[in-house]
């Protein structure tokens, strides 16, 4: 127990050798072992439903740009707000804000690609508006989540805090250990310079990171589709990254109903009933419900 310990705080600290970025590039490191992982787990457990080529080597480089994209759009507002923080306020908000808000967005990731699961499983893809949708439905969700995957939940949920406790513990040490080895090292001009020079490094890398693109159009879900097979494809992206772009696709839906204009009832069965190709006898005299749906069709 001593030598993991110590073998894990050895790791850690190689973090502080960047000073200012120590933190933000432990949560992005973090953040993307996660997801790499998750990717890992998810190809084993598919194995046989895909079929290995030269297109898994593919999926790296797009796996990686697709991580560092939701990265980016999630984890980049934050980063850019504790790089902003004032060094004399950093133990107290890092106690009080940014631990535990970095540890909620890393359990977040963790849960999803957990329960994508025994999703993939059962839709043979990542979590999508599927599984937004279903949340209107609590009662249904955990009834069918209790008969048929209440060992899978439970995994998840275990795992999810079991990472989650490592995250915590992780950042605790990194964020402790910046603010006692940097405290007085700089003069409080150059410390202000070194942190604007670092905080417009980190906001460009923010910014071509979600845009992931240096043409006219962003990076979209169909910039991952690279193979012919479509695990393969999903397997490529993350389901924070497909949940986000499918409630904000929901978001921007528009009413069908607005489309098209209104019409009475007793005229649409009308029209129906007038360009069916029917003899007519599959309507009930007087009424708009088929009574004969054995009928003749006229070709």
């Amino acid at each position: 127990m001593i030598l993991k310990t110590t073998v894990h705080k050895k790791i850690l600290d190689q973090f502080l050798r960047l000073r200012a970025l120590s933190v933000p590039v432990f949560v992005l490191t973090f953040s993307l072992t996660v997801w790499a992982a998750a990717r890992l787990m998810l190809i084993l457990l598919n194995v046989t439903r895909i079929e290995f080529s030269g297109e898994m080597l593919q999926m790296i480089p797009f796996s990686i740009r697709f991580d560092l994209l939701i990265f980016s759009y999630i984890w980049g507002a934050f980063i850019i707000l504790y790089l902003l923080t004032p060094f004399i306020y950093l133990p107290t908000l890092d106690r009080y804000v940014w631990r535990p808000t970095f540890t909620f967005l890393c359990g977040l990731i963790v849960y999803l690609e957990m329960v994508t699961i025994p999703f993939m499983s059962e839709y043979g893809n990542r979590l999508d508006r599927i599984s937004v949708e279903y949340l209107k439905y609590p009662n249904e969700v955990l009834s069918m989540v209790a008969k048929h995957y209440k060992t899978e939940v439970l995994l998840s949920i275990i795992m999810t805090a079991v990472v989650v406790r490592l995250f915590w513990n992780s950042y605790g040490y990194v964020a402790a250990r910046y603010v006692e080895t940097d405290k007085g090292k700089s003069s409080p001009v150059k410390a202000v310079l070194s942190r604007a020079v670092i905080l417009l490094c980190v906001l460009t890398a923010v910014v071509i990171g979600g845009r992931s693109s240096f043409g006219h159009r962003p990076a979209n879900i169909s910039s991952a589709s690279f193979s012919s097979q479509h695990l393969v494809n999903e397997l490529t992206l993350n389901s924070t990254y497909t949940v986000l772009y499918d409630m904000y696709r929901m978001k921007h839906e528009s009413n069908p109903f607005d489309v098209y204009p209104s019409m009475p009832e007793e005229q649409i069965y009308s029209l129906v009933k007038a360009f069916s190709e029917t003899d007519g006898k599959v309507f009930r005299e007087g009424s708009k419900t088929i009574v004969n749906t054995a009928a003749t069709v006229h070709t």
